[in-house]
């Protein structure tokens, strides 16, 4: 997800300070296609990688079915 925003702050003697936070980036962990929602095209992108080494969602050095399981936790967000 991409965020186009300012902020921001000020202190005592006056001074205003705006911050540009567009770039400010947040992604899910189980949105492998990062296109901001976790669905069926995340488990089909890394159901086609089953026994290799990326993307490996839980960190046990193999794609396999809990990583599966992960983004099925995971769809709708």
């Amino acid at each position: 997800m991409h965020y186009s925003s300012f902020s921001f702050s000020a202190s005592y003697d006056s001074t205003l300070i705006l911050w540009d936070i567009t770039s400010y980036r947040t992604q899910i962990l189980a949105d492998v296609n990062e296109d901001g929602t976790v669905n069926v095209l995340d488990m089909q992108r890394v159901a086609s990688r089953l026994g290799e080494a990326s993307p490996d969602l839980n960190g046990d050095g193999v794609v396999n079915i809990l990583d599966l399981t992960l983004i099925a936790n995971q769809i709708g967000n």
